[in-house]
Protein backbone atom coordinates (compact mmCIF):
# COMPACT_ATOMS: atom_id res chain seq x y z
CA UNK A 1 0.00 0.00 0.00
CA UNK A 2 1.12 3.53 -0.76
CA UNK A 3 1.85 5.71 1.48
CA UNK A 4 -0.48 8.84 0.94
CA UNK A 5 2.58 11.71 1.52
CA UNK A 6 4.34 10.25 -1.71
CA UNK A 7 3.29 11.87 -5.17
CA UNK A 8 3.99 9.44 -7.55
CA UNK A 9 6.10 10.50 -10.82
CA UNK A 10 9.37 12.15 -11.06
CA UNK A 11 10.34 14.63 -8.28
CA UNK A 12 9.73 18.46 -8.83
CA UNK A 13 12.91 20.54 -9.95
CA UNK A 14 11.41 23.19 -7.87
CA UNK A 15 13.65 23.48 -4.09
CA UNK A 16 14.25 26.17 -2.33
CA UNK A 17 17.46 27.26 -3.38
CA UNK A 18 16.21 27.32 -7.13
CA UNK A 19 13.10 29.80 -6.18
CA UNK A 20 15.82 32.17 -4.20
CA UNK A 21 18.44 32.06 -7.29
CA UNK A 22 15.46 32.68 -9.62
CA UNK A 23 14.07 35.58 -7.41
CA UNK A 24 17.01 37.53 -6.82
CA UNK A 25 18.05 37.23 -10.51
CA UNK A 26 14.88 38.76 -11.51
CA UNK A 27 14.50 41.31 -8.87
CA UNK A 28 18.23 42.53 -10.01
CA UNK A 29 16.45 42.92 -13.43
CA UNK A 30 17.09 40.00 -15.12
CA UNK A 31 15.23 38.10 -17.51
CA UNK A 32 12.94 35.15 -16.80
CA UNK A 33 14.98 33.59 -19.49
CA UNK A 34 18.45 33.96 -18.24
CA UNK A 35 17.13 33.57 -14.80
CA UNK A 36 15.61 30.53 -15.88
CA UNK A 37 19.11 28.88 -17.39
CA UNK A 38 21.18 30.13 -14.59
CA UNK A 39 19.14 27.79 -12.67
CA UNK A 40 19.43 25.40 -14.89
CA UNK A 41 16.10 24.91 -16.04
CA UNK A 42 13.76 25.81 -19.10
CA UNK A 43 11.86 29.40 -19.44
CA UNK A 44 8.74 27.72 -19.84
CA UNK A 45 9.04 25.48 -16.51
CA UNK A 46 10.04 29.00 -14.35
CA UNK A 47 7.00 29.93 -16.61
CA UNK A 48 4.58 27.11 -15.45
CA UNK A 49 6.15 27.26 -11.52
CA UNK A 50 4.93 31.11 -11.76
CA UNK A 51 1.54 30.28 -12.99
CA UNK A 52 0.90 27.61 -10.42
CA UNK A 53 2.02 29.99 -7.69
CA UNK A 54 -0.64 32.67 -8.85
CA UNK A 55 -3.19 29.75 -8.41
CA UNK A 56 -2.63 29.80 -4.75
Amino acid sequence: MRSSTRRPGRPSLLTPERIENIVKATAVGVTTSLAAEGAGVSRATVARWMARGRDC
